[in-house]
């Protein structure tokens, strides 16, 4: 920001005079500007310039009434408080000169010539440490161009220093993203470096804007980075074929792959193939794209398509005959796999139109498929059936036949997988891998009507999981005709507790569960992960678990060592925590219970690590009553402090630090269900969430401000705090901290650590950079040793965009990198990788390999 001064360098102290000045100048006793300075300057010694007067004082007026004086105070208390919130974020060269920008910029006697300054000052600063959201810049841009000020911007943009550099990338990218080619061809023509933005500015259709940028991009990049690739594959989308044309002559090939539509790197004739643009198909072939290229297997089609297949595949699977015709001229192979068959085998089964088709375009001597005839004929009935097997030369065989049924049910076919059973063949598929029962059953093939026909001709039911798969179809018809056969206590447990679970979206089947328990399986017993109780908690089915409670359910039967719950565990931290828990509890359920051995939680953890509970703080009083302890059975600690802190219950955590209960205050816990979670102490968590009165009260009742870090993304508590967005929350934090001597210096965690310096500079906190530095901190720390996840601030200042949190690292002295002597090698990599141009710039002038 430019010093409040004219002419001088000199920093001027206003806030002890500003009011006083104030109210000088607009009282009514009469003084002029020259008298209010002899008075300040006789007084308090206090001489600035007249200049700096009216620029600090500028729009003020004499004799003021009451009700004016009223509305000039609002303002000005308004415009002193956006100052200090900004000082937050805003480095300052002298004190009171953010409030001076803020007072030209918001002055209306102003004109836009002297206020747009100031403005675009201030928006250059926040979009070089890369401080904007996109929808920030693309409003502020949207304002500027409605409101005529674009000739000021690009005027702005003409200054040659590193912040208005980063500012006019900001820029471009926001003009790419509400697609305005004016001011992309103005910062074209003032200098600004498009190429790297080249896909998104196609994407905008100006194709003579693109074709000017990409005859001035680098061919090497076009090559070899993948932007050939997606750019190949949009203009042909776009059916942009001249520029498609100008990128195949630059080398890029017409074969590149791109991951543009894809899970998997696709070919743009693979996208058009898949677009069904055939247009854009004739394109490609006739510029050279290979037709019988492999693609790897989509991750939405494993069922279809095998891991190698070909854009043939694709078109006859999408029906499209006009594509197939196209790919066949240009010589497509058609022996490929498709749903996991041959490609005629699996046409004549599903793609019955298109068969005969394909069918004549096959090589010479090609024999057509049995077995999708048979499922032809069999469509049409038994008789049909019949006549096609009498008139083939020695019949069909048996195997073949049970394929046809097998194929029958995979087709949906219900028609012909009747009129097979009724020929006679076997249910149970005797030479075929899978029986057809358990392809009837396969949840993503489910259909009741081929399970009960199989049934009904008596297909074996002695195969694994079939009553458990019966338990989840919502049949308990069919279940109770299957248990009347043999079968063993561990596949009728596994099917009760498959009937209490959610079965495809719906609550559990009472019905199919009272039909098993009917069946003489005793509900208790063990070995399974989960038994029926704590399965229908888990699903919070209220109903269910009062019907199995009835049943003679033991609400106290212990969580299964690996992974288990009881079921009072499994309601606390379910999505209706209280009205289970309560329900449970009414019919005496242990809330003292121990944890599973692995993985496992007592009452009072699963409670307060429950998001669903946050409403419920009261609800711990009744679970301490209820006989839960805060920390774990024979006084080992627990999780319950993280996560009181986490739904930030100041109270309960007050209660749970003092006696009785007496928590483990030191304890350090990472969260088990996110495998990269941060291993944190109680006092650390409160840190890093910025929460001031939980970490007080932990102090206060003896925890240590310099808790060493964890080994796993550890932080200290001022290492945590340094990563809270910029505010007063995080100033009140910090503060609070260092008066409780924080260790500025703190070692990084061994594995994806920081110090509180480079968790400043990834935050974009330059005042927090600025205090820490001025107390001591070590600006060429180096990283932790986790392989080069993490780096020195420098680094992290790049990498994040942050231009004055490089410069002032610069100005306080760092070196770049330690620990190999790569100086400012990694930070510009990482600069330029994350496209932070500016940044980049700035280090190789630094570095000597910089031409500005």
């Amino acid at each position: 920001m430019p010093p409040d001064t004219a002419g001088e360098d000199t920093p001027l102290d206003w806030g002890k005079h500003e009011a006083e000045i104030r109210d000088l100048l607009m009282g009514g006793d009469g003084k002029t500007l020259k008298q209010v300075m002899e008075h300040m300057r006789t007084k308090y010694n206090f001489n600035p310039s007249e200049s700096q007067y009216k620029r600090r004082f500028r729009g003020l007026k004499k004799n003021v009434t009451r009700e004016e004086w009223m509305y000039i105070e609002e303002q000005l208390a308004s415009v002193a408080e956006i100052s200090s919130q900004l000082q937050q974020l805003v480095p300052e060269r002298h004190e009171g000169d953010l409030l001076q920008q803020l007072g030209w910029i918001l002055d209306s006697s102003l004109s836009v010539s002297e206020t747009l300054p100031s403005l675009f000052a201030l928006a250059a600063f926040f979009a070089s440490n890369n401080l904007l959201h996109h929808s920030q810049v693309d409003g502020f841009l949207n304002w500027i161009i409605d409101y005529g000020y674009a000739d000021f911007l690009i005027g702005f943009m003409e200054i040659q220093i590193p912040t208005v550099q980063a500012f006019a990338e900001f820029i471009m990218k926001s003009a790419i993203r509400i697609k305005n080619f004016q001011v992309l061809e103005a910062l074209r023509e003032y200098g600004v470096k498009l190429d790297t933005m080249l896909y998104e500015i196609a994407s905008i259709g100006d194709a003579s804007l693109t074709q000017r940028i990409l005859s001035n991009a680098d061919p090497v990049r076009l090559r070899n980075t993948g932007l050939g690739a997606k750019l190949l594959n949009s203009f042909v989308s776009d059916q942009q074929y001249d520029l498609a044309r100008s990128l195949l002559t630059a080398g890029v090939s017409v074969d590149a792959s791109s991951d543009i539509c894809s899970h998997y790197p696709e070919t743009a004739l693979y996208e058009a193939v898949v677009r069904k643009d055939i247009a854009g198909v004739k394109f490609l072939l006739e510029a050279g794209a290979s037709v019988n290229r492999y693609y790897r297997r989509p991750r939405d089609s494993i069922y279809l398509f095998s891991s190698r297949h070909t854009v043939l595949g694709r078109a006859v699977h999408l029906q499209h005959k006009e594509m197939v015709v196209l790919l066949l001229e240009y010589e497509a192979d058609m022996f490929l796999e498709l749903g996991m068959k041959p490609l005629l085998v699996w046409v004549a089964l599903h793609r019955r139109s298109m068969f005969e088709f394909l069918k004549r375009k096959a090589e010479p001597g090609w024999v057509g498929t049995l077995r999708a005839d048979v499922v032809d004929a069999a469509n049409h009935g038994s008789h049909a059936l019949a006549a096609y097997i009498a008139e083939r030369q020695g019949g069909v065989t048996s195997p073949l036949l049970e394929q046809a049924l097998q194929e029958s049910i995979l087709g949906n076919h219900l028609m012909a997988a009747t009129a097979l059973l009724q020929h006679g063949v076997n249910p149970d598929g005797p030479t075929l891998q899978v029986c057809p029962l358990a392809t009837a059953l396969d949840e993503d093939r489910i259909d009741h009507g081929f399970v009960e026909l199989l049934l009904e001709y008596d297909a074996d039911v002695r195969y694994p999981d079939l009553l458990e798969k019966l338990a989840g179809i919502r049949r308990p018809d069919l279940l109770k005709r299957v248990l009347t056969r043999p079968a063993g206590l561990g596949e009728r447990m596994k099917a009760l507790v498959a009937a209490c679970s959610t079965a495809y979206g719906r609550a559990g089947d009472i019905a199919s569960v009272a039909t098993i328990i009917d069946s003489g399986v005793d509900i208790n017993t063990p070995g399974l992960p989960y038994n029926p109780l704590q399965t229908a908690v888990r699903q919070g089915d209220l109903n269910l678990i009062l019907f199995l409670i009835q049943r003679g359910a033991n609400v106290n039967a212990p969580a299964h060592p690996a992974l288990g719950r009881t079921a009072l565990q499994a309601a606390l931290e379910s999505a209706d925590p209280v009205n289970l828990a309560e329900t449970l509890l009414y019919h005496g359920a242990d809330a003292s219970a121990p944890p599973a051995r692995v993985n496992g939680l007592t009452a009072l953890e699963a409670f307060c690590h429950n998001t669903n509970a946050a409403g419920s703080p009261e609800f711990c009083e009744t679970l301490l009553a209820a006989g839960a302890t805060v920390n774990r059975p024979c006084g080992k600690p627990s999780s319950v402090l993280h996560g009181v802190i986490k739904r930030g219950w100041h109270e309960v955590l007050r209660c749970f630090l003092e006696p009785p209960h007496n928590g483990i205050i030191n304890h350090m816990w990472c969260e088990p269900k996110i495998w990269d979670s941060a291993s944190l102490t109680p006092t650390q968590l409160a840190a890093s969430l910025g929460d001031l009165t939980a970490l007080k009260i932990l102090l206060d009742h003896g925890a240590d401000v310099n808790e060493a870090p964890g080994y796993y993304r550890g932080r200290t508590t001022l290492q945590a705090a340094s990563l809270l967005p910029p505010g007063p929350t995080k100033t009140a934090l910090i503060d609070f901290l260092l008066e409780r001597n924080a260790n500025i210096n703190a070692d990084a965690s061994i594995h994806h650590g920081i110090t509180a310096l480079q968790g400043a500079a990834i935050a974009g906190d330059f005042v927090l950079a600025k205090l820490l530095i001025t107390h001591g901190a070590d600006v060429n720390a180096g990283p932790s040793f986790d392989g080069g996840s993490t780096a020195s601030a420098i680094e992290m200042a790049a990498k994040h965009g942050r231009l004055d949190m490089v410069q002032l690292l610069l100005n306080a002295g760092a070196v770049g990198n330690v620990t190999r002597g790569l100086g400012f090698k990694p930070a510009i990599q990482l600069a330029e990788g994350n496209g932070h141009y500016a940044v980049a710039n700035l280090l190789k002038m630094q570095d000597g390999t910089g031409s500005q």
